[in-house]
């Protein structure tokens, strides 16, 4: 059964994105109620920009009714986050709402109120997302499953006629113009390993203008039980300025024992290292120590390191 389009290489990003401390101080609380409501609150001291934030979430769901509210957050500054599913609405099809309100006062390029409709069965993934607020979106994503490998597209479409410079409607323009983003991957799945090749034309996100070429390759590896190995590598094209970036990050995951396992990861681009370490040093706490450091021999920080300690408290 094939993962929708936004999952596929999921596994391999989170090996090199979660699991790492920043440099700081992180608690964590995590209970729940005799009617199945998770709450989450964090607290986050961060070392390099001298600041503290906070958090607080919840999670819901109902297999009778089909309510699951996979996301309910709201932070310091007022930020408030959402995505709630209603499953089994039709069979093998769940409908979504996810949304990003920001205050008045901050930036809302994030901001995002999107409904859509998730459809899965046997090789074919399908989702459907229509923003109605300004800037209209629609956006339609597919995978197919054939054996081992994944093959899927995307599109997303602010408006199919184009705009002047003064702002009226115009049919001059290219085909990807007309499109705020585009996107095809091909992957391939075995039992210990995932590897996926994606294409992605488009802008940054809803506010940008500035469109990039992105071609990235991910590479997941179940060395053993205990050993997974990930690389991931980027190449950037910036079509209105010429930039040209790319970005190679790898590293691994091992499993010292049932209650504890250590990640690293390797950034040749950034030419820095970060190494994890985590434990449960009791049924209900978690703690996770982190470091961070340059290994650029040009850098005034060569081998600085910077230290992350976090503690979860729940289950």
């Amino acid at each position: 059964m094939p993962s929708l389009f936004a999952n596929v290489g999921k596994a391999a990003r989170d090996l090199l994105s979660k699991g790492f401390e920043k440099a700081g101080h992180k608690i964590t609380a995590k209970s729940s109620t005799a009617s199945g409501v998770n709450f989450t609150s964090e607290i986050q001291h961060d070392a390099a920009k001298g600041s503290v934030s906070s958090k607080l979430g919840a999670k819901y769901s109902c297999k009778n009714t089909g309510l699951e509210i996979n996301k309910l957050e709201v932070d310091q500054d007022g930020k408030f986050s959402a995505k709630i599913y209603a499953n089994d609405v039709v069979d093998n099809t769940r409908l979504v709402l996810d949304t990003v309100l920001e205050p008045m006062s901050a930036s809302d390029e994030n901001e995002k109120v999107e409904i859509g409709a998730e459809y899965v069965k046997d090789d074919v993934a399908v989702a459907v997302t229509v923003s109605p607020f300004d800037p209209t979106t629609v956006a339609l994503n597919l995978n197919y499953a054939h054996e081992k490998f994944n093959f899927g597209a995307s599109a997303q479409s602010e408006n199919l006629v184009t705009k002047s410079e003064e702002g009226e409607e115009s049919s001059e323009g290219s085909i990807l113009d007309r499109f705020k983003s585009l996107g095809a991957v091909v992957g391939y799945t075995d039992a210990d390993v995932n590897a996926n090749l994606y294409y992605t034309f488009g802008a940054a996100n809803r506010k940008a203008t500035a469109k990039t070429h992105n071609i990235e390759f991910n590479y997941l590896h179940q060395y053993d039980a205990s050993t997974q190995l990930v690389s991931v590598l980027k190449f950037d094209d910036i079509v209105k300025s010429g930039a040209h970036n790319h970005s190679l990050q790898f590293g691994g995951k091992y499993k010292v024992d049932s209650e504890s396992h250590v990640q690293a990861k390797f950034d040749a681009s950034a030419r820095t290292t970060d190494l994890s370490y985590s434990v449960k040093l009791r049924p209900s706490v978690t703690m996770v120590a982190s470091t961070n450091f340059s290994l650029d021999i040009n850098d005034s920080k060569f081998a600085d390191a910077k230290l992350g300690l976090g503690f979860t408290f729940g289950q």
